[in-house]
């Protein structure tokens, strides 16, 4: 894939596209695994062509369908010395092989008193559209958070999915690399060098004093577009917090900005039962810091519906978020939102949207 360069503009399909392609042209011990990857499409235009280049073809690996045999394949390869990124075009796919994943890959490091660490990062497909349902549009994060040894990076746009990819491939251990299908097409200015970005760190994504909100992944975007609305429409200034790494957790920054603010909304994009969310609002509230009011916004505690109609009452969306906002900032004022927020109710974020194929 050659980058268009238009104001440095690049999708997040190009990045990790580009990233993959740089990170292997400097390291020849990484290998690139999994259905897909030398399909036409790419996984999502996330590998394709690569395994075209001269340096690269011989690489870049689809196996017989079978995850847990191509993940144990993978193990043994990271254990003699090799780095490999798994591509799984649904995060439901690769629920095959947690068996390796979970007792293996994630526990070496421990059991053989660090003389060996399994260097692998998995990529997997996140997040709804496109009437998925059920078995194609789950958002697995808290469930691999609870497991130690493995390292949960969720990535929100192109500017960081670069960084955090990178240092995912560098890190001796087992990553679980988390990109939702709803960022494939979006664009950001993207410093297209060598760099890496911690994975164990949140970021402030804009800056507020009114209340705290915690997100991750494509909701990081939404939020922004409800910054811009409160701030100009009704003087509300959020201050916004990018997780980026569901495990291990960066509470510090999460806990100065709820001391600053006094009230915190978490916002997931997964199940309320379970979700990562809830541990760090526990260790929020077993801090000595006083907070008058803290929520959170998940999903249902059921499955993902297939139809649309249904689906648009699943999903929180735009109107929720900003109905939670008012009430915990002590607001009564009813707003309309225009057809660029209420789009959210649908299972696509825009005609763009064509799916991994």
């Amino acid at each position: 894939m050659k980058l268009k360069k238009i104001n440095n503009l690049f999708s997040f399909s190009e990045t990790i596209n580009h990233t993959l392609k740089q990170c292997m042209l400097e390291d020849k011990t990484i290998y690139c695994m999994g259905l897909g990857v030398l399909d036409p499409g790419g996984v999502f235009g996330s590998t394709v062509n690569l395994f075209k280049e001269k340096y690269l073809k011989d690489r870049f690996i689809e196996p017989p369908t079978s995850e847990n045999g191509f993940t144990g394949v993978a193990i043994g390869m990271a254990l003699n010395d090799l780095k490999i990124v798994i591509s799984h075009q649904r995060v439901d796919f690769s629920l095959y092989s947690m068996d390796q994943v979970i007792n293996s890959a994630a526990k070496w490091f421990y059991m053989f008193n660090g003389q060996k660490s399994v260097n692998i990062t998995i990529r997997m497909v996140i997040g709804k559209g496109w009437g998925q349902g059920p078995t194609h549009s789950q958002s697995l994060h808290s469930l691999f958070a609870q497991i130690p040894g493995l390292k949960i990076v969720i990535p929100s746009g192109p500017k960081n999915v670069k960084g955090l990819l990178k240092a995912s491939i560098d890190d001796p251990n087992p990553v679980i690399f988390l990109e939702h299908r709803w960022l494939y097409e979006m664009k950001e200015k993207v410093d297209l060098k060598k760099y890496s970005l911690p994975i164990n760190k949140s970021k402030i994504i804009t800056k507020g004093k009114d209340i705290t909100i915690v997100t991750l992944s494509y909701l990081v975007f939404e939020l922004e577009k409800i910054y811009h609305l409160l701030k100009n429409d009704f003087q509300i200034h959020i201050e916004v917090i990018d997780l980026v790494c569901a495990s291990p957790n960066d509470y510090k920054i999460i806990l100065n900005s709820a001391k600053k603010n006094n009230k915190i909304l978490f916002i997931d994009i997964g199940h309320d039962r379970g979700s990562i969310m809830k541990d760090i609002f526990f260790k929020i509230f077993n801090s000595d810091i006083d907070i008058k009011k803290a929520d959170l916004i998940a999903m249902p505690d059921s499955p993902v519906p297939t139809s649309r109609h249904i689906a648009k009452y699943f999903y929180p969306d735009s109107r929720i978020i900003i109905k939670k906002i008012f009430k915990m900032i002590g607001i009564n004022k009813k707003f309309k939102l225009n057809q660029n927020y209420l789009n959210r109710n649908k299972d696509t974020p825009g005609d763009w949207f064509k799916g991994p194929f």
